[in-house]
């Protein structure tokens, strides 16, 4: 699995790219434009930034500038998802270090294939995550019964008997937060699907996204995966 962030100011492109990655299996977020993109990648490291060039107030070549000439995003990969055919434009990409160049309408073999063949060459990296063996359940505040499949930094995966809404706000009170959290925190569903023929899966991605909170639960995942790995490989004295 891959962490991706998708950057377009058209939703329909960004619900399009979005719903085949998390079909492939991908961890995606996504952005309307390259400043709201600038940071998001303050708090979380990806794998791959799929762009778009022609934006509003920071086009996809001024975006992908910014991200080069910062030591710390010079090696992320990136690739340019565009309706621009002319050279020009793809000589700018290249000239800008892009991985490779995808002409709109997007073809979903063809945006899924270069992905998959850009991270046989470059894999991606291994994102600290709390894996649940059996998906636990808990109760929301809108009175929805979930089950908790994983926990990353950037949101958490849940099976559900019931209907979300992409962009609905919920609040998860669990125990497992408390640690982290005063109060339930405040997620928002990033995408959901069928699973099997009585549950459906869906990504909530946290709403409070501060340098602060970001920090906290990636040291709270840290702490929890140490603590899981010394029940399971206990050390011999």
């Amino acid at each position: 699995m891959a962490r991706i962030l998708l950057i377009d100011d058209d939703q329909t492109v960004l619900d399009l790219e979005k719903l085949m990655l998390v079909e492939e299996g991908h961890e995606v977020m996504v952005a309307g434009d390259g400043l709201q993109a600038l940071e998001l990648l303050k708090l979380y490291e990806m794998d791959m930034i799929v762009v778009d060039i022609q934006m509003p107030r920071f086009n996809g070549f001024q975006f992908v500038n910014t991200v080069r000439s910062n030591p710390q995003l010079e090696y992320t990969s990136i690739a340019f998802s565009t309706g621009n055919k002319d050279k020009d434009s793809v000589v700018q990409a290249a000239k800008l270090g892009a991985d490779f160049y995808l002409i709109k309408p997007i073809i979903r073999e063809q945006f899924l294939g270069k992905i998959r063949e850009h991270f046989l060459v470059k894999p991606p990296k291994t994102h600290p995550r709390i894996e649940l063996q059996e998906p636990f359940l808990e109760e929301v505040k809108v009175h929805k019964r979930i089950y908790v499949s994983y926990i990353s930094d950037i949101g958490v995966e849940i099976l559900i008997d019931q209907d979300l809404e992409e962009g609905q706000v919920i609040e998860l009170s669990s125990s497992i937060f408390h640690e982290v959290f005063s109060a339930g925190p405040l997620l928002k569903v990033l995408w959901i699907k069928p699973h099997d023929t009585t549950l459906k899966k869906a990504f909530l991605v946290f709403v409070d996204r501060n340098v602060e909170t970001v920090r906290k639960i990636q040291g709270f995942i840290q702490r929890k995966n140490k603590s899981e790995a010394a029940l399971k490989y206990p050390k011999w004295r």
